[in-house]
């Protein structure tokens, strides 16, 4: 298996005994907002937030990089095969 995989399934068992564990009512504060919920609903909401701002995140480095010219990609070998300038 791939390491980003594996990093990714302990991730999501951590986060599922972390639910489990946690199943009381808290009122959450930002600002003007007050919202009580679940910790079972709190959690995995925070967890997708994350998630989703760090792929937005990822995709839109991913994009400039591209744009830029910045690939990844090893340069083409030379037309003698040599590797020599």
């Amino acid at each position: 298996m791939r390491p980003k995989v594996i990093v990714g399934l302990v991730l999501l068992i951590l986060l599922v005994v972390l639910v489990a564990q946690n199943t009381a009512t808290v009122t959450y504060r930002f600002v003007f907002w007050s919202v009580s919920m679940s910790q079972v609903i709190l959690f995995p909401l925070a967890a997708l937030i994350g998630f989703l701002l760090g792929f937005i995140v990822g995709s839109m480095s991913r994009r400039q990089a591209v744009a830029k010219g910045a690939t990844g990609e090893r340069p083409a070998p030379n037309k003698s095969g040599t590797g020599a300038p």
